[in-house]
């Protein structure tokens, strides 16, 4: 799953700002338009967003990413 977080404390500023050079530098090498994609407002932290997953698929691995990205990954029990 992948998906956008809501920012929380000063780790989530902090993150959200060192992204900001990396994105310029894209927006100047990829022609990527903007508004292009359906994108909804992050209404979870990092932290609800782990808590409510923890509840759902237990064992689910969450890592972060720039721009307030996250990735979780679930491997069903017997699975793998």
């Amino acid at each position: 799953m992948l998906g956008s977080a809501r920012e929380e404390g000063a780790r989530d500023r902090a993150l959200s700002l060192a992204s900001v050079p990396p994105n310029r530098a894209r927006r100047l090498v990829r022609d990527d338009p903007r508004g292009t994609a359906p994108v909804a407002d992050c209404s979870l932290s990092p932290r609800g967003i782990r808590a409510t997953a923890a509840g759902i698929v237990p064992g689910a691995r969450f890592r972060r990413h720039l721009y307030r990205r996250y990735s979780m990954l679930w491997t069903a029990p017997g699975t793998g």
